[in-house]
């Protein structure tokens, strides 16, 4: 009672100075379901590929590693999905990566990863636990002759291991090559240090390079380094001696194939691989070519940079590339490559979303279905894979829209299931009034939605605004397709709007589009008529305190009305926040201009924000703000006072299931509000809505304890937990780290849950969420294992519940016999094998525990016959069958121990 009531008061103290929330994930952020046929899945952008002996193809993507083995299925190896650097010392499915680029396969087995915006390199032993084995995060250039993993690295995008075990590292941003030696010391073993070409026929450690994004070793120790911006493929022997392999240094330009590589001419070579043989294969990113040397002739292998879309099975020579990041060759001379990506470096366009195999000269597809990352429609919105969502927006039902803008689409979540609602995912335009369904959009940005379930589209790259109806067509709102800024007096589908980017309706039936390339806030009313209503076409910043079509606006990207009819902009490239009144006079309600962030609550105006691109407002007419640049969401009180409410300033994808104000967001854009205050974000960068629910004092949860023992302490994966606190009756889903347990039941004063299987690291935060509120966050320990033995009258101490070989409940009338089996039953086992899947009944297939299981009777040791879950129960029971050991009586104690970790004492069993 005494915790309850200091919780009481915390909360209460909270809530005197600013409203909290707690973060969660509604929609997308996770890796693509695994496994699935490799060529039908969504690979996002593939950066680098490796392949082992066995020939199983690594790619990077998606913040992750996936695998696919012989038979076409990929699995996701390593990664969640989620951008980030945690989880040393785990599975490496449950680790973050930030960007991870090149990758290495050793003799056992092992997988390297040049982890690039961690600026780490990380290994994934064949036990499927990843570690770090150079880099600590900090990015710079220290650290030679000492531990590895001490060292400072600065954006490492290859990796590669030779014979002995040595992992060479292109350390691309410090222009040099490091070299970690089997006992973890790390040295530099090529390049100064300087950037330029320079050093050939000397020691490598003199030698100089510009953005060295590739290395590749052969049998012989022979170490290839790809000299991106030098155009060149640079050899170091053995004896530390470097040389040019290829390239004559040209860049943007394509020669030299059947000569010498010497004379070659290379534009931009990202990656080298190396084939049994020794011959080099060069990722020829610029000239959109694979080239191999061999017998001291280059020749291209696949790819030109022009001709006709590629065609599954021809010759890999015709095909037309968009430029090759990444190469690899196994040991049949098989060669796999992958083309240009968002997170390539090149920072040109993106290829073909694949991974591609060349055998035989022949090009196929190895994984890949042509879209960068996309999926989910009709399973839940968590499960869903966007790309670059960037505006949100609440119907008048209560379900949530979401611009998929790189997917082309505006998509749905109703009762937690997502689908598309219009655009065919391929962009263009096909025509003024179509079907949602096969409507094509252009990179649409914002989004709204009325109270009669009309929903409005910006769809940017069209210049125009989309109008759609329940039922019916979706068609033209504003805009005739050209970038001009004209038609104020006409009707709204005669006036050209220029890439708008934000979109909002009013009570009566306005529509507001913030008209982002012509610096301008444009309305249409009711009888479909167009107006500016500020702004007049010239960017820049004035006019504060006067008539808003007098000021001049900067790239206005977001928009968004009030009850009384203020209307308010995200004036981007102002960092303000303008409000424009009912009489048209306008004013700045949020930021000075600059992009200073000043930590603490403050007056709006007088504090800075850096690329606000989204504005939403509430009932009670706080504002709220998507600072994209800072990864920051910000509150404006209705008195001026401005708060962060979300994101810790930081990149990139943590915290869910905490408060929103210790999370990471990532490039946050679109943001809305409903009813009971609950905001959502369109968190951009991690691909993801995250959902800010109100912190409310009237659920607490008190402790999580055991369901089986009934006490408190860590918690493990499928463990099965009960929350006591207060306001429980109505929870609606209690979240761990974000992700929703399956409610076993509850009740005002507690509520049954199972921790989620995919649980992971030291701490968990578990909320409680009912009606649009949420309890404050508690957290709690994670341990591998934390079994608990039920007992009869769920007390956690005395009689077990256990059930005696002749089915009768054990006890002190039907005790157990000697050499009797014994059936007792536990929570807290951890994971099991198969993997256990969070609310699922066991059934005949039972799960067992992965972690070893031991019993003692009477402190005798009894031998387990079975431990497993049980049929027809939830995931998280276990049922352990012992016999009973000789030599003890009466009521004695019963203990089970799983992974070294026991379970709680005072339960009995009864024995005579």
């Amino acid at each position: 009672m005494r915790a309850q009531r200091v919780l009481g008061f915390l909360l209460f103290c909270g809530s005197v100075w600013a409203q909290q929330y707690v973060i969660s994930t509604i929609a997308g952020g996770a890796a693509p379901p695994t496994p699935v046929a490799a060529a039908k899945a969504s690979v996002g952008d593939p950066t680098r590929v490796a392949v082992d002996a066995a020939g199983n193809v690594y790619f990077s993507s998606l913040h992750s590693i996936f695998k696919v083995d012989s038979s076409g299925t990929m699995t996701r190896f390593a990664g969640n999905g989620r951008p980030g650097n945690s989880g040393d010392g785990g599975q490496a499915s449950s680790a973050q990566l930030l960007f991870p680029m090149g990758l290495a396969v050793d003799a056992a087995g092992n997988i390297f990863v040049a982890d690039r915006d961690a600026n780490v390199v990380r290994r994934i032993a064949t036990t499927g636990i990843i570690q770090t084995v150079a880099g600590n995060g900090t990015p710079g250039y220290q650290g030679d002759g000492g531990p590895a993993t001490t060292a400072q690295l600065n954006a490492p995008f290859a990796v590669a291991v030779d014979g002995q075990g040595n992992v060479f590292i292109a350390d691309t941003n410090n222009v040099v090559v490091r070299r970690v030696t089997p006992d973890g010391t790390i040295s530099t073993y090529a390049g100064s240090g300087a950037r330029g070409f320079a050093g050939d026929g000397g020691a490598a450690r003199n030698a100089w390079f510009d953005g060295p994004e590739g290395v590749a070793v052969d049998a012989n120790g022979v170490l290839y380094i790809a000299d991106t911006f030098n155009g060149r493929i640079r050899r170091v022997a053995a004896d530390g001696t470097i040389t040019t392999a290829a390239g004559v240094g040209s860049t943007g330009v394509f020669g030299g194939d059947n000569g010498p590589p010497a004379s070659a001419a290379l534009s931009l070579p990202t990656d080298v691989a190396v084939d049994r043989s020794g011959n080099p294969y060069i990722a020829d990113f610029g000239n959109s070519r694979v080239r191999m040397v061999a017998n001291g002739v280059i020749t291209t292998v696949a790819g030109r940079n022009n001709g006709a879309p590629i065609v599954e099975g021809e010759e890999a020579v015709n095909a037309r590339l968009d430029g090759p990041t990444g190469v690899a060759v196994d040991r049949n001379g098989n060669f796999f490559f992958v083309e240009a990506g968002v997170g390539s470096g090149t920072g040109l366009a993106r290829g073909d979303f694949k991974v591609w195999k060349v055998s035989a000269g022949l090009l196929t597809t190895l994984a890949g279905n042509g879209l960068a990352s996309f999926g989910g429609d009709g399973a839940a919105a968590t499960t869903a894979q966007f790309d670059t969502p960037t505006g949100v927006a609440i119907d008048a039902g209560g379900n949530v829209l979401i611009v998929d803008s790189q997917n082309q689409r505006l998509r749905k979540i109703s009762r937690g299931v997502i689908t598309t609602i219009a655009g065919t995912g391929t962009a263009g335009f096909n025509g003024e009034v179509v079907l949602p369904a096969t409507a094509q959009l252009n990179t649409p940005r914002g989004v709204a939605a009325d109270a009669y379930g009309n929903y409005f589209v910006a769809d940017t790259g069209n210049r125009r605004v989309r109008e759609g109806q329940p039922g019916g067509n979706f068609f033209t709102k504003a805009g005739n397709g050209n970038a001009s800024y004209f038609g104020d007096g006409l009707p709204a589908t005669q006036a050209s709007v220029n890439q708008p980017e934000g979109v909002a309706g009013d009570a009566a039936g306005n529509t507001y589009i913030a008209d982002t390339f012509d610096n301008v806030v444009r309305k249409v009313t009711t009888d479909g008529v167009i107006h500016t209503i500020a702004g007049f076409g010239t960017p820049g910043f004035s006019g504060d305190g006067g008539a808003a079509t007098a000021a001049k606006l900067n790239r206005p990207r977001g928009v968004a009305v009030d009850a009384q009819g203020n209307v308010y902009v995200a004036d981007t490239g102002n960092n303000r926040i303008r409000k424009i009144d009912p009489l048209g006079n306008i004013s700045t309600v949020a930021g000075d201009g600059s992009t200073e962030f000043i930590p603490g609550d403050g007056i709006a105006t007088q504090q800075g924000l850096t690329d606000p691109r989204g504005v939403a407002v509430d009932r009670a007419g706080n504002i709220y703000v998507a600072e994209t640049g800072h990864n920051r969401v910000r509150r404006v009180s209705t008195g001026g006072t401005i708060t962060t409410i979300a994101g810790n300033g930081q990149c990139c994808y943590t915290g869910d299931g905490g408060l929103g104000t210790a999370a990471q967001l990532n490039q946050p854009w679109g943001i809305a509000v409903d009813s009971a205050g609950n905001i959502y974000v369109a968190d951009s960068g991690n691909n993801a809505i995250r959902l800010l629910a109100p912190v409310s004092a009237n659920i607490q949860v008190g402790a999580v304890v055991n369901a089986a023992s009934n006490l408190p302490g860590p918690v493990a994966p499928g463990e099965l937990v009960v929350l006591y606190g207060a306001g429980l009756a109505g929870v609606q889903s209690v979240l761990f780290n974000g992700v929703a347990g399956p409610l076993v039941y509850t009740s005002a004063g507690q509520t049954g849950t199972a921790v989620p299987y995919a649980t992971t690291g030291g701490t968990v935060q578990v909320v409680a969420q009912a009606s649009g509120t949420a309890s404050s966050p508690v957290t709690v320990a994670v341990a591998a294992t934390a079994p608990g033995v039920f007992t009869q009258d769920g007390s956690g101490r005395g009689q077990a519940a256990a059930v005696n070989q002749n089915g009768t409940p054990n006890g002190t009338g039907s005790p157990a016999t000697a050499g009797s089996v014994i059936s007792l039953f536990a929570t807290g086992e951890g994971q099991t094998s198969p993997a256990g899947v969070d609310g699922k009944t066991a059934g005949s297939a039972a799960p067992t525990p992965i972690a070893p299981v031991s019993v003692t009777i009477g402190g005798v040791g009894a031998t387990v016959n079975y431990a497993g879950g049980v049929p027809g129960s939830i995931a998280g029971v276990m049922q352990v069958n012992a016999v009973v050991p000789g030599g003890v009586s009466g009521s004695v104690p019963v203990v089970v121990t799983v992974g070294g970790v026991s379970s709680q004492g005072g339960v009995t069993v009864v024995v005579k």
